[in-house]
């Protein structure tokens, strides 16, 4: 389900051109990361692991370009 989420997220990145909803993902990836910590440490740290990829391509990925109409 992760792996989803994070294709989810990265498509959602691409398409839209939107930083912030990926970023929901990145907290939701941490916060199951650190609940699964002591019980889970593999689905703890492909959470973080998963995160950090969804992050830096938020950040960094494709960004559109803005134009701007100037109404005369």
């Amino acid at each position: 389900m992760l792996i989803v989420a994070t294709i989810l997220a990265i498509v959602f990145r691409i398409k839209e051109n939107d930083i912030v909803y990926p970023l929901v993902f990145v907290w939701a990836f941490i916060g199951i990361g650190v609940q699964n910590l002591s019980n889970a440490p593999l689905v703890a740290y492909s959470a973080f692991f998963l995160a950090t990829i969804v992050f830096v391509i938020a950040i960094f990925g494709k960004r559109k370009q803005l134009t701007f109409l100037y109404v005369r």
